[in-house]
């Protein structure tokens, strides 16, 4: 039962710790990665959702994920003064993953 418990705990800290692992990618410009992140750890908070603070995580990564598409659009306007391939392929893999390439 301890054992169990350790498990489930350690599992909540690591959900929780996602949030702050997000707002590095999304810092670092890293919009695919930051995507993936946030839907995997979605999924993984549904497991737990009975805890307040996951069901608050779970919220949280929702109103993260709508609004990335505002900052993957500050990120495409940044290449528009100093191009960088590398984070253009990040910006439209980003867009390619909302299916909003056109």
């Amino acid at each position: 039962m301890v054992r169990q418990l350790k498990s489930t705990l350690f599992k909540l800290k690591t959900l929780y710790e996602t949030e702050f692992r997000l707002k590095e990618l999304i810092h670092e410009r890293d919009f695919p990665g930051a995507i993936q992140l946030c839907v995997e750890a979605k999924n993984a908070a549904r497991m737990y959702e009975n805890y307040s603070c996951i069901r608050d995580l779970t919220i949280n990564l929702c109103r993260t994920l709508e609004s990335m598409e505002s900052h993957i659009d500050d990120g495409l306007d940044g290449l528009t003064v100093v191009f960088d391939i590398n984070r253009y392929s990040l910006v439209y893999l980003a867009y390619l993953m909302y299916d909003k390439v056109e």
